[in-house]
């Protein structure tokens, strides 16, 4: 029989209710993970070719796309009258455009990376010759799925890794067949346990996502 006069004490790994709610920290974390560490998001947010994620941390201004090369950092704005041309999440090959990228307002046409490198304007109605506007295509980093902008002044996470002793690599034990994306939900789905190799003092904790 258990003793209930026993007081239960918070686990060491558990982090404090406030943090939750602490405003400060929440501002330090959007800086790190997002502004120095420049984290776009994770390759399983666009699973197969043809898929792409508009960026919501950005207002929709750039996009994940899967295309042959594998994943891909572009412009989401359209270099005629700078309207956002994806929305959410989905693929440009379910859309009857083709496979190609299609602004919604004057249709101008951009390649989704299949025969042109993805963002190559293709077709710009009612001009008599082609502009040359091409989507801007920003270098991506990978480090376990996790993806970062490549540009002047970023983190180089592979050499973090390298020199950094606080690095505690776990194993992925999951199967690109276990991840399901759910588009309705902008959420990904992964079946069994999820371990993931992240920078800690301490020891590596596992979560298991149903």
């Amino acid at each position: 029989m258990s003793d209930l006069s026993l007081q239960l004490q918070q686990a060491a790994s558990q982090l404090p209710v406030s943090s939750y709610f602490d405003e400060a920290l929440f501002a330090s974390e959007r800086d790190t993970i997002f502004q120095r560490s420049r984290y776009v998001g994770h390759q399983l947010s666009v699973p197969d070719e043809g898929d792409f994620h508009a960026l919501p941390q950005e207002g929709e201004g750039r996009a994940l796309l899967r295309t042959p090369a594998g994943v891909e950092l572009i412009s989401n704005v359209c270099r005629h009258r700078q309207a956002v041309i994806l929305k959410g999440r989905g693929s440009v090959r379910a859309s009857g455009s083709a496979g190609n990228i299609v602004c919604p307002i004057h249709r101008w046409t951009y390649s989704g990376g299949e025969g042109s490198p993805a963002g190559t304007l293709l077709g710009a109605p009612h001009f008599p010759q082609d502009p040359c506007l091409n989507l801007h295509n920003y270098p991506l980093q990978e480090w376990n799925g996790l993806l970062f902008e490549r540009g002047p002044g970023s983190r180089d996470v592979a050499a973090d890794e390298q020199q950094n002793p606080r690095y505690k690599r776990a194993s992925v034990s999951w199967s690109q067949a276990e991840a399901e994306p759910d588009k309705s939900q902008n959420k990904i789905k992964l079946g069994g346990k999820f371990e993931e190799a992240v920078p800690c003092d301490g020891p590596i904790h596992h979560t298991t996502m149903k």
